[in-house]
């Protein structure tokens, strides 16, 4: 919707156990074949320097230098969601993922590689996806986002579509049933929850911090 070829990465600068932000490279450097002005912005803090570095010495072999900028941590990152076309993720996996939601919340388009257990991406509405390690489907997917106005419009009005039911989700409820479950002594249950189907990843957190809570609370009580 902006025209900029402007691509944009939001994450730790980190290894492919975490979230392979090496992988944007080849394939930017795919993009660039067929569009020479496309733009790639990383945005977030340097949590390996040995990748970080590894990165910078792939970009000058390549001649990647002013096609690709690192923007370093920043607190407040709308300003690059606003001015960015796509959203690029090389995740081999993601819990939530805040990133993810947040490019969906800016409505756009994103490519990412497959991830099988995340519910935000889980209707494949707002993206394309494609096999982890497939870096010239990755940069094929973002050219046609690129050169596709109705395609990209398309994708655009699925991402916020798709987020729509987990704006939506009573966050405070559901942690006011943790409490409840607690005091009775009951677990959390998805199947007590409304929309449930819908929202696995929250009422998986809170579990985890239900048997956190009972943990410290049978700690205590030996104590």
């Amino acid at each position: 919707k902006k025209n900029s070829n402007t691509i944009l990465y939001v994450g730790r600068i980190a290894n492919e156990h975490e979230k392979n932000t090496e992988a944007v490279l080849p394939i930017m450097k795919q993009v660039l074949k067929k569009i020479p002005d496309a733009k790639l912005k990383i945005v977030g803090e340097i949590f390996h320097q040995d990748v970080f570095a590894r990165m910078k010495k792939y970009i000058a072999e390549n001649n990647l230098e002013n096609s690709i900028e690192f923007c370093g941590y920043h607190k407040e990152v709308a300003k690059f969601y606003e001015q960015a076309d796509v959203f690029l993720s090389t995740s081999h996996s993601e819990g939530f993922g805040l990133a993810i939601a947040e490019s969906k919340f800016f409505e756009l388009p994103m490519v990412l590689y497959k991830l099988e257990r995340n519910e935000l991406v889980r209707d494949g509405k707002g993206l394309i996806s494609v096999e982890q390690g497939d870096y010239r489907g990755a940069a094929n997917a973002i050219v046609n986002i690129l050169t596709d106005a109705q395609l990209r419009k398309k994708l655009s009005a699925e991402a916020r579509e798709s987020l729509q039911p987990f704006l939506n989700y009573d966050i405070a409820g559901a942690w006011q049933k943790v409490f409840y479950d607690l005091e009775q002594n009951l677990p959390t249950s998805t199947a007590s929850i409304e929309n449930a189907e819908n929202q696995n990843f929250f009422v998986q957190e809170l579990q985890q911090k239900q048997f956190q809570i009972q943990h410290l609370l049978s700690q205590q009580i030996q104590k």
